[in-house]
């Protein structure tokens, strides 16, 4: 698993050298090395499988883009994608490039569609993936600064094997968060773990949902690691 993540996070390193130097000459052999290696990073670290098309960078825009993502369900969990959105901007300080802990000045999610599918005895296919990414952060050597993350206007679908034919009406949520952790320096997984979390939690405010489903939304929109350290009653 770290030799996973070091590979993934080593290639995205690249890349944000490359823009830094302005050294677009290697760029197209380290788009393909980064894309194929993120890919397998979080698919073989996270007991999920996800892809990434390419990547691709604006150096106007002081960002790499990361080009129809997609996140599967993780195992349990009726097979098919949980998440997929066609851009992710990542906004960088270049300046802190050289820094132990690169700024990102903003993350942001262009196109991004979740699909919620619940099981009655396994939850939900977001929550699972959330907890899964929340526990890896430990592990993951990367750290980075947030300071905006923005997905405007996701959309949001739901099956459940709860009752036949559950499907339930597109719904749209927005997420926008400033200084993640107080601006203290974050794992590449505990980011995408609060991004999860905050997905669920916008979630709650649709009309409409099935109450089974309202209470688990509830449960997985909660810090894991913060629930295992609260005292059991007795």
């Amino acid at each position: 698993m770290k030799a996973a993540l070091k590979l993934g996070f080593t290639a995205l390193g690249l890349i944000l050298i490359v823009i830094g130097i302005g050294g677009m000459v290697v760029y197209t052999q380290v788009e393909r090395y980064a894309s194929r290696s993120i890919g397998e990073m979080l698919g073989t670290s996270f007991d999920s499988t996800a892809h990434v098309e390419s990547i691709s960078v604006a150096p106007g825009k002081k960002a790499i883009i990361l080009n129809d993502v997609t996140l599967y369900n993780p195992e349990k969990f009726k097979e098919g994608e949980a998440l997929t959105c066609k851009r992710v901007v990542v906004q960088l300080d270049l300046m802190s490039l050289l820094g132990e802990s690169p700024t990102i000045d903003q993350l942001s999610f262009i196109g991004t569609d979740v699909f919620y599918r619940h099981e009655i005895l396994d939850g939900t296919n977001i929550g699972a993936l959330a907890k899964k990414f929340e526990r890896a952060a430990s592990i993951d050597p990367s750290k980075f600064v947030v300071k905006k993350v923005l997905c405007k206007d996701a959309r949001v679908s739901f099956s459940s094997n709860l009752i036949p034919k559950a499907d339930m009406d597109l719904n749209l949520v927005t997420v926008e968060l400033d200084s993640l952790d107080n601006g203290k320096p974050v794992s590449g997984a505990e980011v995408t773990s609060i991004f999860l979390r905050s997905i669920v939690r916008e979630t709650l405010t649709i009309n409409g949902l099935l109450n089974p489903i309202v209470k688990q939304l509830r449960k997985d929109s909660v810090d894991v690691l913060d629930e295992e350290v609260k005292p059991k009653r007795d």
